[in-house]
């Protein structure tokens, strides 16, 4: 597990988002079963905040405790990544039509760069550091809206959509063919084409989801629910 716990910080905070960051990524695999012992001997913390954490995490879904058997990393839920899909589609595309209602240059500037940094990274070796930059314009986007609080919201409810997304990083999976829509998207944007731009994105969002749903529910078959 890839953390560093700053003393300085909140502890609670840091071990959270860590063990939730681990589990999105699937550094902890579905099914997966986390000891408070050897998270806190990882972390050198004590059990209290690995304890809360597991608590929160199994609120949002991402675990399962079982009193007398353990924790462990819940099985991705097909219907809760369709349910996340909904809020991210539904959130973004609304927010699109204030976006290109305050266009300025520097927008435009700023997601060009950022389609810059995703044709950079595309191939597979830096294919982490592409989403980075794939959620920095989707983020970028909602920003420009003025809308300061739906990219929270929409992280907040997209995790087991993440989940599923990150599947990719795990195979080989075409980035050209988002970078692509991208680029249709903020074509769009640019002409102020309002309800272009929002078919676009629709349509990137929801198919590109859909596709790594079929592709990988069947090639990983272990890490879904089967319920």
């Amino acid at each position: 597990m890839k953390l560093t716990i700053d003393k300085t910080k909140s502890i609670h905070s840091q071990v959270y988002e860590g063990i939730k960051e681990a589990i999105i990524s699937l550094e902890f695999l579905p099914g997966q079963r986390l000891s408070e012992k050897e998270l806190s001997a990882m972390l050198d913390v004590s059990r209290t905040p690995i304890r809360e954490a597991f608590i929160r995490l199994s609120e949002k879904g991402l675990l399962e405790i079982y009193p007398q058997r353990g924790t462990f990393v819940s099985y991705i839920d097909i219907d809760k990544v369709k349910e996340s899909l909904f809020v991210r589609e539904s959130l973004e595309c609304a927010a699109l039509r204030q976006s290109i209602a305050r266009l300025n240059q520097d927008d435009i500037t700023a997601l060009r760069a950022l389609i810059a940094k995703q044709k950079e990274f595309q191939d597979e070796k830096g294919r982490e550091t592409f989403y980075y930059f794939d959620e920095n314009y989707h983020e970028k986007l909602i920003e420009m809206s003025g809308y300061q609080n739906v990219w929270s919201v929409i992280q907040a409810e997209k995790l087991h959509l993440d989940r599923v997304r990150y599947l990719s990083l795990l195979a080989t999976r075409k980035t050209s063919k988002l970078i692509e829509e991208h680029e249709e998207i903020l074509n769009a944007v640019i002409a102020k084409d309002v309800e272009l731009a929002q078919f676009q994105l629709s349509k990137h969002i929801k198919e590109s989801t859909v596709e790594i749903i079929e592709l990988y529910k069947e090639t990983y078959t272990e890490f879904f629910s089967k319920s």
